[in-house]
């Protein structure tokens, strides 16, 4: 069974629990769309671009992000001080 990465935020309640299972075909595509997205941009993107892009609202790609990341299939790297760029972590 998969894990909601944010379970221990919202403290397993209930309803999260079913919008989480709720939602795991629509999490899939919009996490292929991301690798994808990724895949094609080979100098990385950030979060907004992403969003764009895809045309997924932010915070629904910050959550898909952060499940990838959990997964160890995107890493941010550092541009610069303050800067941080999404790529797919088989480069």
């Amino acid at each position: 069974m998969e894990q909601d990465i944010c379970a221990s935020r919202h403290r397993n309640n209930y309803e999260s629990q079913e919008a989480f299972q709720g939602t795991r075909s629509s999490r899939e595509h919009q996490q292929e769309q991301i690798i994808e997205c990724l895949l094609i941009n080979p100098d990385g993107m950030t979060e907004e671009e992403i969003s764009h892009t895809v045309g997924i609202r932010r915070h629904s790609c910050s959550a898909r992000i952060a499940e990838l990341k959990s997964l160890g299939a995107v890493i941010r790297k550092p541009l610069f001080p303050g800067s941080r760029v999404l790529e797919d972590s088989r480069r």
